[in-house]
């Protein structure tokens, strides 16, 4: 089953970090493990949002401005949410919408 990864589809630079996980994921050949998904606004917006479960508790991230970050996202929703948040996601990372639903 894949990896929901989703993404805000308002936000500034959300079609960059779309089309850079999914480049991502078809470099490494794990385009089938991760499933985008474009929702509404998080109402975090600094920039591209994108949030998944890791370790089975939703985890949000703002600002991902830099092909860097969109790399970090595709590894840690390629390995399923499973692990510690990279450090290169740590600076992004929106604590107060942890834990809540995706707005769809």
């Amino acid at each position: 089953m894949p990896t929901d990864l989703y993404v805000c589809r308002k936000c500034k630079g959300s079609k960059a970090l779309v089309a850079g996980i999914e480049r991502c994921l078809a470099d490494r050949g794990q385009a089938d493990e991760v499933r985008v998904d474009l929702v509404k606004c998080q109402d975090i917006c600094k920039g591209a949002v994108a949030g998944l479960a890791v370790d089975g508790t939703a985890v949000w991230f703002r600002r991902l401005r830099s092909p860097k970050a969109a790399k970090a996202l595709a590894k840690l929703a390629a390995r399923g949410g499973e692990g510690p948040v990279p450090d290169r996601l740590e600076a992004h990372h929106a604590p107060r919408r942890d834990g809540r639903q995706v707005k769809r």
